[in-house]
């Protein structure tokens, strides 16, 4: 849960966030105000995924969202004797009086207000955006983290007062942007979200929640959901726990839009492209899986329009971020940001020699031979993945050419992955909205002064975001996603 990386530190932010107490008020006056309810449930989902001691005072409606298990660790006493919050959250337009700090959260069109001094005085109901608002709530929850970090000496920028909206990324200094406002219905077409984890799930509520949803989303992940995923899953809780991904997934985007159709496939990306003689993905492709292998996979199988969307952890910091990647320009594809350090593989038989640990020039003529896997390629397959030898034994006898399909990069086995760290609860859920915002204004008109992330927005959640988070990153010279026919066949899969 954590942005620090040594086990003593662990568990002194574990002993601090035990007695950490939050309060979060929902005033009477915003039962009837869509974003103010969004920004609050966002709340109350997160803060008792890493706080035990979260106070709520408001509207009990909106705990009709959560399950029993998820209530159960929320306080609805009014009883202050004994309890001093350290930070109170409030939505709402009416300012308080409390005991320590005060975060008054609101929202209006894409903008979004934080302030220690007074309430939001936009008027959000007039203005309804549940994107904006999810994002809000968590910017909220964002805050306390930071709280509980300082106590370790973690550099963090807390919030006086911060407008930031999803459009123009804070160039602009007039709030509320309202524009452009998202339709009634928002047609989707063959949008396939690989990945139904932390990411994955909050970029499905938020998406969810924006408008009423037509056309065609896929939802393809291996796993089911476990104990282990209820601190930071949006969609994680007890009475889950060992239902599919993707099934859950499907119920929250099925729940209000009967004019979108959901495909659910419950297998791992390889596997699905193994199953389907014809490719079961549509031409826009989100990689929100944990991994570092299937991303790049993905790219290889040569999507229009691959969204990258990504957590990161270190000692001190906890990023999130979007790519947005198209072949046929100059700007970076998925696959050259995972080779920052050195050359990317110059062809997709390199890039196997680097997944599988055997030279290239030894893979090409064995491959050629016809050979199959030997003792000694699984004990290197083990070692470039930091996996269990004993539990690749099945490949020895097995010819390369099964393993691998050819020059694809696709492993055709099911192998233990080596996941990537998962920091805070709130992360994710800013980088799934981060990505639904993108997803829904790529397709309306735009204002002037509108930037999208046309390469790559990376956010610090230790800083307040601005538009210095988007970025425009140049391709890898000698990455794969260079080379002429890659990118011709590209341009005739997609005729362009």
């Amino acid at each position: 849960m954590s942005a620090v990386s040594s086990i003593e530190k662990v568990g002194d932010l574990r002993r601090i966030a035990d007695s950490f107490r939050v309060d979060v008020v929902f005033q009477d006056g915003s039962k009837n105000d869509p974003n103010m309810v969004m920004s609050c449930f966002i709340a109350l989902n997160l803060l008792p995924r890493f706080l035990k001691m979260v106070r709520y005072k408001g509207d009990t409606g909106i705990l009709g969202n959560f399950p029993p298990s998820h209530t159960a660790k929320i306080n609805l006493g009014n009883d202050d004797s004994g309890w001093k919050p350290h930070v109170t959250l409030v939505f709402g337009k009416d300012p308080v009086v409390a005991q320590n700090r005060v975060i008054y959260v609101g929202s209006a069109g894409w903008s979004i207000c934080l302030s220690t001094k007074k309430p939001c005085g936009w008027d959000s109901a007039a203005n309804v955006n549940r994107i904006a608002a999810m994002y809000a709530g968590t910017l909220a929850v964002g805050e306390v983290f930071k709280m509980l970090l300082s106590s370790l000496n973690v550099k963090s920028e807390l919030v006086d007062t911060l407008e930031y909206d999803l459009v123009t990324h804070g160039t602009t200094k007039n709030h509320p942007v309202i524009e452009p406002k998202i339709p009634s219905i928002m047609h989707l077409e063959d949008l396939t979200i690989v990945g139904c984890g932390a990411i994955g799930q909050a970029l499905i509520v938020a998406l969810a929640n924006s408008t009423y949803l037509s056309g065609h989303i896929t939802l393809v992940d291996q796993d089911k959901l476990e104990p282990s995923n209820e601190q930071r899953y949006i969609l994680g809780y007890e009475e889950k726990r060992g239902q599919m991904k993707v099934n859950v997934a499907q119920g929250v985007l099925s729940e209000n839009n009967n004019l979108l159709s959901v495909t659910v496939l419950p297998m791992k990306y390889e596997d699905a492209m193994s199953a389907f003689e014809y490719s079961p993905l549509g031409s826009e492709i989100v990689a929100s899986v944990d991994n570092e292998r299937t991303r790049i996979n993905i790219q290889a199988a040569i999507p229009r329009l691959l969204w990258n969307v990504w957590t990161d952890v270190s000692e001190g910091s906890v990023r999130y971020g979007v790519g947005r990647h198209v072949l046929d320009t100059d700007l970076e594809c998925a696959a050259c940001s995972y080779f920052p350090k050195e050359k990317a593989p110059s062809s997709q038989l390199a890039m196997n020699a680097i997944r599988t640990g055997i030279p290239e020039a030894e893979l090409q003529d064995r491959i050629a031979k016809g050979d199959v896997c030997k003792p000694e390629d699984v004990e290197r397959i083990a070692k470039t993945h930091n996996l269990v030898v004993d539990g690749l034994r099945g490949l020895v006898g097995m010819r390369l050419k099964e393993v691998l399909h050819g020059e694809c990069g696709v492993f055709s086995i099911r192998m233990p992955e080596k996941h990537e760290t998962t920091p805070a609860p709130h992360a994710p859920v800013m980088a799934g909205t981060i990505l639904a915002s993108q997803i829904i204004l790529s397709r309306l008109p735009l204002p002037e002064g509108a930037r999208l992330v046309e390469s790559v927005a990376e956010f610090e959640s230790f800083s307040i975001p601005s538009s210095n988070c988007l970025m425009r990153k140049r391709k890898n010279t000698s990455c794969f996603c260079n080379d002429p026919v890659y990118v011709e066949a590209y341009r005739i899969k997609w005729k362009k």
